[in-house]
């Protein structure tokens, strides 16, 4: 293979000009069409070109002919990963070890396909393997704090993402600023501090010229927009308009934006999937650019001439910083994806609620607040849920509570409020759900919890992932009462909650991440479910508890109530959104 080529097509890689490289790499094979390095560059390009089947025919001619290259074996299982058969790619990192047991690309693709099949207990330990063969490296401090945080350390997680950070903030950055948000006894003044900074440092370095707006030209200089005399040009920035959370708060928003006031666009930095596809007819102008680099992404938003581009990742998987720092359009708003102000170069606002922000928390967060007088966010229903059974405690004769939350939101001070609520409410369980209860490593540390709390196991249950949406939902019915996390409240299990028939009550905290509970709680008129501090909590779940036919009653009618309240109505939020982003371009110079 010429050197030459692969140096080429490398540079090209790097550079994000994926196309660019495609057409070297297949120059290059029309002369040596069996040559494997190139045929193995070929197929992780066209991996992330999402082009899978002829990527997969590139990775089995390379590995064809050389069948015991370590590396070949590890891009060949990236095709798997981005296939979500992680169980296969795990086969194939292994057989890459096997080969070459120090061979540290292995184990850090292993450990990603440990990760994605929730064993979190194994992912330690590779991650453990990997940080004594490159104790340097980001990569395994970053394993080993997803191994902690997912069973429910935050402490340790964060030390892990500490040294990461000292290693590769940018890199690490993103998660060690969401951790934050986990952790009781971090108060919001530092967190948004660590923000700040990490704000500063891609203004810095991560991003040539940043600050210097790629958006040349406003249409806001033409005609004012606040004055209805031409349509407000809206983007919409995210990885997550697919199968994923974000996508279920916003496919009822972007149906009901008013398309004769507005131009919708999307930049989804994500392969399209079916979900993708459905909510694609709601946009203007929809562009797929997964493999658009920073500068050439900000290139596109910024030939649209936006008023506004919203983003909805924050510090997220999946986030575009360089996207935003290049300020492609002249007004930048952060919105529902992250919880917390990001921080990003180039944020002009917050799109928030009363609530949730209310006025004089304004010190609580780096950007201004787009304060709705709604609840901020709409929730859009699953097609395909399950009936809402009969109250379980009729049947059962003790009432189950239910915390569905992520395991790193279930931090020391949570299992205490729970377990206060079991001591409050005699014969009752809790049903604990979520991925991470798959593992039998994390499962033995949360019931350790339990027992220090002086609970009886036998009251507790921990259940890990239902294989699909309708057998999660199904779960809803075994339940009687949803029990809130804190700092960090949940927002999609809370609206699943309250569709399937089950209230759910939460605590009300100091700033966003721990009010989102109780806007969502508002919206559907249940403030009464809103404890005002942890101890709190036994006290209004052992009042529900206590009074069967109540609970009862709600819970037959709670669906319907969902779908007839704001937190529901996609037109009224629209409506607000479109009038305070009005307000917001016009005030801007």
């Amino acid at each position: 293979m010429s050197h030459k080529v692969f140096q080429q097509a490398l540079e090209q890689i790097r550079s994000g000009r994926l196309e660019h490289a495609e057409r070297t790499l297949r120059a290059a094979l029309q002369r040596a069409p069996r040559q494997p390095e190139l045929n193995d560059m070929l197929g992780t390009v066209l991996v992330r070109l999402d082009r899978l089947e002829q990527a997969r025919y590139h990775h089995e001619i390379a590995l064809r002919e050389a069948p015991d290259r370590p590396e070949f074996l590890n891009n060949y299982a990236g095709l798997f990963l981005a296939q979500r058969r992680p169980a296969e790619a795990r086969a194939l990192f292994e057989r890459a070890l096997s080969i070459n047991p120090r061979e540290v690309m292995a184990m850090y693709g292993l450990a990603r396909a440990l990760a994605e099949l929730r064993e979190y207990s194994a992912l330690e330990r590779v991650a453990l393997q990997a940080r004594t063969l490159s104790p340097e490296a980001c990569e395994p401090w970053l394993n080993l704090a997803i191994a902690h945080l997912q069973s429910g350390r935050q402490v340790e997680g964060i030390q892990c993402l500490v040294q990461a950070v000292q290693r590769n903030p940018v890199v690490a950055g993103p998660m060690y600023l969401s951790s934050l948000l986990y952790h009781p006894a971090i108060p919001p003044a530092q967190v948004l501090a660590e923000h700040a900074e990490f704000g500063r440092l891609l203004a810095r370095t991560a991003v040539p010229n940043a600050g210097k707006p790629a958006a040349s030209h406003s249409p806001v200089a033409e005609k004012p927009v606040a004055a209805g005399e031409r349509k407000l040009r809206i983007g919409y920035l995210s990885s997550d308009l697919r199968r994923h959370s974000v996508a279920i708060f916003m496919e009822r928003l972007l149906a009901s934006h008013d398309r004769t006031r507005c131009f919708v666009g999307v930049y989804h930095t994500s392969n399209d999937d079916e979900v993708s596809a459905r909510l694609r007819p709601h946009a203007d102008r929809w562009v797929g650019c997964a493999s658009m680099s920073d500068a050439d992404l900000a290139r596109t938003i910024a030939g649209d001439a936006l008023d506004v581009l919203i983003e909805l990742n924050g510090h997220t998987v999946g986030g575009r910083p360089g996207v935003i720092a290049r300020r492609p359009a002249p007004r930048i708003v952060s919105y529902l994806g992250y919880a917390c102000s990001a921080g990003l170069p180039g944020i002009t606002g917050r799109i928030v609620d009363h609530i949730t922000d209310p006025p004089g928390s304004e010190h609580l967060a780096l950007e201004p607040p787009l304060r709705l007088d709604r609840v901020f966010l709409c929730f859009t229903p699953p097609e395909q849920a399950p009936d809402v059974a009969q109250l379980p405690a009729l049947s059962n004769g003790f009432v189950t509570f239910g915390a569905f939350n992520a395991a790193p939101k279930i931090n020391d001070r949570v299992i205490d409020a729970w377990a206060g609520v079991l001591h409050r409410t005699p014969r009752s369980r809790l049903l604990v759900k979520c991925a991470a209860m798959a593992d039998e490593g994390v499962r033995a540390r949360f019931t350790a919890q339990f027992t220090r709390a002086g609970i009886d196991l036998a009251r507790i249950e921990l259940i890990g992932w239902a294989d699909s949406l309708v057998s999660h939902l199904n779960v809803y019915n075994r339940v009687d009462i949803a029990l809130d996390c804190f700092p960090y409240n949940g927002t999609t299990t809370t609206c699943e909650a309250l569709w399937m028939g089950v209230p759910t009550v939460t605590v009300r905290g100091t700033w966003h991440v721990s009010r989102v509970g109780e806007s969502i709680l508002s919206a559907v008129g249940l403030h009464h479910l809103v404890a005002a501090d942890p101890p709190s909590m036994a006290d209004v779940s052992s009042g529900l508890a206590a009074d069967l036919p109540a609970l009862a009653a709600m819970r037959t009618c709670l669906r319907k109530r969902t779908i007839a309240s704001p937190l529901c109505d996609g037109v009224g939020l629209a409506k607000a959104l479109e009038s305070s982003l009005r307000a917001h371009v016009q005030a801007q110079p």
